[in-house]
């Protein structure tokens, strides 16, 4: 055989090989994508329940230096939590959705929906503004803060929807 022949044999393989590595950088690239799903599909709930825990406990807060009832929260429902400012009356709805890893929170025209991610490097969960993210590198939250603005500047926003 000559060289023509030797020349197009090692470049076939050449190609064969690169493909070979292609798809099993493919593979892996799919299985890291999959364990990264799982792993925010595990976490998130532990995300939503220390979001939920922060709400109720600033509200209770707020009702022991007020020395009333104020805020009345309601979180009997695992994926559920109802804030209820009392005077005015004005409420805010927070719902978690564990397939989507979503919160989703509403009162009046204040609306929208949180993503909770897994952080690459560290592996734990935290929590994305879905709006504010979709053009821009995504920050993560402050859950302590995005739980203060929610309870001030949503239920402003539901009070304003009233008059």
């Amino acid at each position: 055989m000559g060289s023509f022949a030797e020349r197009n044999a090692a470049r076939i393989k050449e190609e064969e090989r690169q493909q070979e590595e292609a798809l099993k950088r493919a593979i892996l690239a799919e299985e890291v994508v999959v364990d990264r799903e799982a792993v925010k599909r595990k976490l998130a709930p532990v995300l939503w329940i220390g979001f939920r825990d922060i709400l109720v406990r600033k509200c209770k807060e707020i009702n022991e230096i007020l020395g009333k009832q104020h805020y009345r929260t309601d979180d009997s429902v695992f994926s559920k939590l109802r804030i209820t400012e009392l005077n005015p009356t004005r409420i805010l709805r927070l719902e978690f959705n564990s397939d989507t890893c979503l919160i989703h929170y509403d009162s009046g025209s204040c609306a929208g929906d949180y993503l909770i991610e897994v952080e690459e490097k560290s592996g734990t969960p935290i929590l994305l503004n879905k709006e504010k993210d979709k053009a821009a590198s995504p920050l993560p939250l402050n859950l302590e803060l995005t739980a203060e603005a929610l309870l001030e500047d949503c239920l402003a926003k539901a009070a304003s929807d009233l008059r």
